[in-house]
């Protein structure tokens, strides 16, 4: 999946980069500092796109493990609410998907942004006003549209920056589901960005560079849903450790992840 998503996340990075003012467009490379990096889904498509991750804040253990042996040398803190802006190295972006689970339609007790997991949102608000990066590049479920997004954006007016957004799907580049994702890049009001352009469109043929089916266009039937088994990537390893005592985390990570 990542290698997939690497595609719409690199297209958001460099919407990011070709944007006036930013640094890269002088030969220099954005720094990226993650918060809520999961198994790293965000950093890879940032990383493609020609930015260098510093450091990576996640609490769970075995994702933790995933991040140490996928992004070597790059510092991983535990607990956001821990996580102190003067303790930071700075970045030029400030990236990461907060806690979907009171947020997500599949949860009919939705709390939203008053949620014990998705109001970490504001951990991240107080880390944007503590470090001031550059950019931000938020990601979460489209549920948020209805249920706090007029907050996060509030939120953000009230730290000085300005915000554009856009629903995305994963089928749209390659992945053999829909996943609506919301994806917002704020910036210090006064920029001038214009993030979005027209979102360029993968096909679903682009699937069988993934290993899956070599009939990727019978992968999605006509409501976007997947045929594909992945039984067989979650018990493959991939350099780390396998099992049935591993299969609940991975499926976890990978149900968490972009």
């Amino acid at each position: 999946h990542l290698l997939a998503m690497r595609s719409m996340l690199s297209q958001v990075a460099g919407i990011v980069g070709q944007s006036p003012g930013h640094p890269g467009g002088m030969g220099m490379t954005l720094t990226v500092g993650s918060l809520f990096s999961g198994i790293g889904g965000l950093d890879l498509g940032l990383e493609r796109a020609g930015m260098q991750v510093l450091w990576q804040c996640e609490i769970e253990p075995y994702c933790q493990e995933i991040l140490r042996n996928r992004f070597l040398g790059v510092k991983v803190y535990g607990d956001i609410r821990e996580l102190r802006g003067e303790d930071l190295p700075k970045t030029d972006v400030l990236c990461g998907g907060f806690p979907c689970q009171d947020l997500s339609t599949a949860n009919r007790d939705r709390k939203g942004l008053d949620g014990e997991r998705s109001g970490l949102f504001f951990e991240y608000a107080r880390l944007i006003g503590e470090l001031r990066p550059r950019y931000v590049i938020m990601e979460n479920v489209s549920g948020l549209i209805a249920n706090g997004l007029d907050r996060v954006l509030g939120t953000l007016a009230s730290l000085g920056y300005d915000a554009e957004w856009q629903t995305i799907q994963a089928n749209w580049f390659g992945l053999p589901h829909i996943r609506k994702r919301i994806f917002i890049v704020a910036y210090p009001n006064g920029l001038g960005c214009s993030i979005w352009p027209e979102i360029q469109r993968g096909s679903a043929s682009e699937i069988v560079q993934l290993g899956f089916s070599s009939e990727a266009d019978r992968i999605i039937d006509d409501l976007g849903n997947s045929r594909v088994d992945v039984s067989k990537h979650l018990r493959e390893g991939y350099g780390l450790p396998t099992g049935l005592d591993v299969i609940e985390s991975r499926i976890k990570a990978l149900g968490n992840a972009v």
